[in-house]
């Protein structure tokens, strides 16, 4: 049996602090045996040869894919199989991976674009990480978390599914909104796999939408047939960052939602954006806003941006409600 996951980031990684970073992946199904492990790395950085990284199975077991001093270059775009993975080998692939990402030294800067996982498992489970339950009203869900925040503006799909008749299958795509898209609703014949494709012809209602939160994939066979799995599904998303304003002192919900229509919806807009912008913002929006002061408000974007939340605190207990103490 081969469990495949993956998982896209885009997660800076911090200069030179020893606890670095941590990412998990969960393997829901019973899986014994691990008999080969591969993982692939997307990782840019300034200087990869100050970077460690390890992977940590479910029984504890460790395989270092990267010593300090390995890499080389503008970041790593390899995958680590055979040899470096074989302490890995023999235990159980069930529960949670951790990939650790410690930049040991200062002066770089990084970011964990994504990684994947592949594990081959000699028993266990049944063949899949999902399974299509033949009962047909309940169906099965599958779930991906999408961390970033932003509003879509382009968005595709693939799902692959082996069944033994696809036209029996009715398989729905849903924004963590809870709006829904129909995939898939009885056609096809009775071909045995059902691999495809979706684009915005298809998932064009879904342009708009908040990117953040769980995604759900349900898959439903609508003749209860006990013999079908979701072998893999996936969802592309491009959108507009859309940040949490209100981290920056100063600035509530109702200016958050003045900036938001104004079309500052990321701290890297806000950070571009003057003082006296953003008092003309709150001026047009009427009296009750002018006793607001923006004069902070670009630099505190800046810093959090930067994702420098330590100096970003110091400072702001040093102001009050976002502005300069005199």
């Amino acid at each position: 049996m081969i469990i495949q996951k993956e998982s896209t980031l885009n997660l800076a990684i911090p200069d030179g602090e020893k606890n670095g970073i941590s990412n998990k992946m969960l393997v829901h199904t019973s899986a014994k045996g691990v008999s080969s492990v591969s993982v692939h790395l997307n990782i840019t950085h300034s200087w990869p040869e100050d970077l460690f990284i390890q992977l940590t199975a479910p029984t504890g077991q460790k395989a270092t894919l990267v010593n300090k001093g390995d890499a080389h270059g503008q970041g790593i775009n390899q995958t680590f199989s055979g040899e470096v993975m074989n302490d890995l080998l023999g235990g159980d692939a069930t529960g949670t991976w951790d990939l650790k990402v410690i930049d040991y030294s200062k002066g770089g800067k990084g970011t964990l674009n994504s990684w994947s996982l592949k594990v081959d498992c000699q028993g266990g489970g049944q063949g899949s990480e999902v399974f299509i339950n033949p009962n047909k009203e309940k169906g099965i869900k599958s779930l991906q978390l999408c961390r970033f925040r932003g509003s879509i503006t382009d968005i595709s799909a693939s799902v692959d599914i082996t069944h033994y008749s696809i036209r029996q299958l009715e398989v729905m795509l849903i924004a963590p909104s809870g709006k829904s898209v129909m995939l898939h609703n009885g056609t096809g014949g009775d071909q045995g796999r059902l691999q495809k494709s979706y684009g915005k012809d298809i998932l064009g209602e879904l342009i708009g939408e908040k990117t953040n939160g769980q995604w759900k994939l349900t898959v439903k066979d609508m003749k209860g047939h006990p013999s079908g799995q979701l072998n893999h599904w996936k969802v592309n998303l491009k959108y507009r960052p859309i940040d949490d304003l209100k981290i920056v002192e100063g600035i509530g919900p109702k200016i958050e939602s003045l900036l938001n229509e104004a079309g500052i919806y990321s701290f890297a807009r806000l950070a571009a954006s003057s003082p006296a912008y953003v008092r003309q913002i709150l001026a047009n929006a009427g009296d009750r806003f002018t006793m607001h002061n923006p004069e902070t408000w670009p630099k505190q974007a800046e810093m959090a941006e930067k994702g420098t939340w330590d100096q970003l605190k110091v400072w702001q207990d040093e102001l009050d409600g976002g502005k300069v103490i005199a």
